[in-house]
């Protein structure tokens, strides 16, 4: 695999959004290739449905139809939708601990190889609950 697409959720594009991904303001998206080079590809502000109950299906469908096309969910904090998320799509969440977007960018491009065959596999059909957590 010689690129991801990775979305990290944040509210001024700077820091990680500090609660679960999908409570974030907006969702940055970005492509990093193998050899650390990345881009942002594109800024979607957070449109998706306010929740009746916490976890709900709708708003995880909203938000994903919003993101398209992507590998791997980053956040600081694990929800009830990435535990849903990883059991049943090829979509490989992660947490990390670090509090920027540039950190976090670092730890993918550190982990690359690790995270690709996760993202692999997942496309491949298997779906581990795994949802690994890089510091």
């Amino acid at each position: 695999m010689n690129s991801l697409t990775l979305v990290i959720g944040s509210d001024d594009g700077k820091n990680i959004f500090s609660g679960h991904l999908g409570d974030s303001q907006r969702f940055y998206i970005y492509r990093m290739a193998e050899d650390g080079h990345r881009e942002l590809l594109r800024v979607v502000e957070n449109s998706s449905p306010q929740e009746k109950e916490h976890g709900g299906e709708g708003k995880m469908k909203a938000i994903l139809s919003l993101l398209g096309e992507i590998d791997l969910m980053v956040a600081r904090k694990n929800s009830p939708n990435f535990r849903k998320i990883a059991a049943s799509r090829p979509i490989q969440p992660v947490r990390v601990r670090v509090q920027t977007i540039e950190e976090a960018l670092e730890l993918v491009k550190k982990n690359f190889s690790f995270l690709a065959e996760l993202v692999r596999r997942r496309k491949a059909g298997e779906r581990p609950r795994q949802i690994p957590r890089l510091d």
